[in-house]
């Protein structure tokens, strides 16, 4: 949409520079006015005819970057309703197609850049929320089985999530444990006295 308002600039301006030259038969003010038109970065070319058709003046841009063109041809320039000439015109959308692939460099880097701050985050909370917790459970368990955990400890419960729920049952395990040990320790206690 951008380059058809941008073509549509450039024609009405060229109309408006041409209409005079074209109706006086300028050949030096016309080729002047379509030397400076193809040394914009949207116009590549240009030939001008007056109204029978017979070439007035044409000109070329320099530029080698053009991709494709869009091609405007028999452009008809009035001076109020006369038809004193017309033009070939020829639009480069390589410039068009810069700005665009800059625009998707720049979208695809800030998406990267959100993916990555979205994994870190998820990294974190995973961390904070998950992995730590299971951790603390799991170190309770290693040090109950290697002999030397304290039956007493407990974990804290208070979350209200899954490893909430995990802790409260390792708490209710070592509770039964202790009941456990308790009674055998009494058991012994009493058969050795």
């Amino acid at each position: 949409a951008k380059f058809e308002s941008d073509m549509a600039a450039q024609i009405e301006l060229i109309n408006s520079a041409m209409m005079e030259a074209v109706f006086t038969y300028d050949a030096q003010q016309i080729e002047t006015i379509a030397k400076s038109i193809v040394n914009t970065a949207l116009v590549t070319k240009i030939a001008v005819a007056d109204h029978r058709g017979k070439e007035l003046a044409s000109a070329m841009g320099t530029s080698v970057q053009v991709a494709k063109e869009v091609v405007r041809n028999a452009v008809p320039i009035y001076r109020g309703k006369e038809l004193v000439g017309t033009y070939d015109v020829a639009f480069s959308t390589w410039e068009m197609e810069k700005i665009l692939s800059d625009q998707i460099k720049k979208s695809t880097a800030i998406v990267i850049m959100l993916l990555i701050a979205s994994l870190a985050t998820v990294y974190l909370l995973t961390q904070k929320l998950i992995i730590s917790p299971v951790s603390h459970v799991s170190q309770s368990l290693k040090e109950i089985a290697d002999g030397g955990g304290d039956l007493n400890r407990r974990l804290p419960t208070s979350s209200g999530d899954e490893i909430s729920i995990l802790s409260n049952n390792f708490n209710r395990v070592m509770e039964q444990v202790a009941s456990i040990v308790i009674n055998v320790t009494v058991v012994t206690h009493k058969v050795r006295q």
